[in-house]
């Protein structure tokens, strides 16, 4: 008994707390699993430990998902989570609504069966982030006629990383805001109806990294923020597929702009500003054209041989070739031009 006195006097005071009251840290935070209802998002009642996910917590559907109709979930207000993973449901994920989900970690499709649309409204960035989708699987975000802004709030620019060997779709009527794209790996469809406001990719611009492909899918010809600059690795593409776009740079020390869609002529044009790009640009579509223009100030360094037939247009600017691989092809020195 006293030897259990003594014990007793020298634990710590929060032991003993604890052994009387129970543990006195608060157990570490966990993801949560959506139960197997179409409950909606923001409710404790839609997951099976009886919370929402919280702001360092992803949302999980997985197996206990086990009916088709109930992986179709609405949410209802706004919330933000960790992020979202999506396992082996029944079938495809679909996040209806019309208010704003704030993501602080990613999406992870990595090990997915299934693929996930969310169209909520407003995807709000809590921060730079991956977004993981598997090969044979796609992720869209948005959808035609809703609003599908992937957005970085108070001009954050933050950065998403589509990873994986699948498909990142990003649709949608409303910009994605000071929000730019690295594709690592597998296919980005920038799919937006596009003009001066509406943008797939913000001023923090794209850059295709090997093994990577981003593709013009929209329409409107503003996919890209004016203001913009696409940078290309080796082995990265950035496809025109048949749509004429416009942004400030295109830089990078390989890589290919390419017109894949048949039959289709389609123009890059570059603004204001200096680069350099050592790739090449072609239009490999049976029958495309690809024309370049160089407008505003600055010097485009051209390094690579191309083949684009859709020709040259230098326009108060200066295009710069240090390839004789290209100095055979038709080119225009419009007024204020230099070649």
């Amino acid at each position: 008994m006293k030897k259990s006195s003594a014990l007793a006097f020298f634990l710590p005071q929060w032991l003993l707390l604890s052994c009387v009251f129970g543990p006195a840290v608060p157990a570490a935070s966990a993801d949560q699993f959506k139960a197997n209802n179409n409950v909606t998002l923001e409710s404790g009642g839609s997951w099976s430990g009886g919370f929402a996910p919280a702001t360092n917590e992803n949302g999980i559907w997985d197996v206990t998902v086990a009916t088709s109709a109930n992986c179709t979930n609405n949410l209802g207000n706004v919330v933000t989570w960790g992020g979202i993973v999506i396992s082996n449901p029944a079938a495809p994920v679909f996040i209806g609504g019309s208010t704003t989900l704030t993501l602080n970690n990613g999406i992870s499709l990595g090990n997915a069966t299934a693929d996930l649309t969310v169209d909520c409204g407003t995807l709000n960035l809590g921060g730079n982030q991956v977004w993981t989708v598997a090969s044979g699987h796609v992720l869209t975000t948005g959808a035609a006629g809703h609003s599908g802004a992937v957005n970085s709030p108070n001009n954050g620019n933050f950065i998403v990383t589509k990873a994986g060997g699948g498909v990142w779709t990003t649709s949608g009527t409303s910009d994605n805001g000071s929000t730019g794209i690295i594709v690592n790996g597998g296919i980005v469809n920038l799919n937006k109806s596009s003009n001066g406001g509406t943008h797939s990719v913000g001023g923090p611009g794209l850059t295709v990294n090997n093994g990577g492909l981003a593709r013009i899918t929209g329409t409107g010809g503003d996919q890209i923020y004016d203001g913009a600059t696409v940078t290309l690795a080796p082995g990265g593409t950035f496809d025109l597929n048949g749509n004429s776009e416009t942004f400030a740079n295109l830089s990078g020390t390989g890589g290919i702009v390419d017109n894949t869609a048949p039959g289709i002529s389609a123009t890059l044009t570059l603004g204001n500003g200096s680069s350099t790009f050592s790739g090449s640009l072609r239009n490999s579509g049976a029958g495309a054209r690809l024309g370049l223009v160089k407008s505003g100030t600055g010097t485009l360094t051209v390094n690579g041989t191309n083949s684009y037939t859709g020709g040259t247009t230098v326009s108060s600017s200066t295009l710069a070739l240090t390839t004789t691989a290209n100095v055979l092809m038709p080119y225009t020195n419009t007024t204020g031009g230099t070649l």
